[in-house]
């Protein structure tokens, strides 16, 4: 968990190259550490939802509230 909107959008831009290099390298070895190699790329989607999450505080929108919210309690519960 980040602790602005700035950090959890520069951590998402940072997992992006993080998480093609990973699903590249088990691609091309051992296909077995795909579902290893996804979670760069998970986490790249969790860091932009709660990037939002906060910009979504910080303006008191509540639809983006819920929606941004619901979006990271997804990746919190299912990873």
């Amino acid at each position: 968990m980040c602790f602005s909107a700035t950090a959890c959008f520069t951590a998402g831009v940072i997992l992006v190259p993080t998480g093609i290099y990973s699903l590249a390298k088990a691609y091309q070895g051992n296909k077995h550490y795909l579902a290893l190699a996804a979670f760069p790329p998970f986490f790249t989607v969790q860091q932009i939802i709660e990037g939002g999450l906060w910009l979504a505080l910080e303006q008191r929108a509540d639809i983006s509230i819920e929606t941004t919210a619901k979006g990271y309690l997804l990746f919190a519960y299912f990873l």
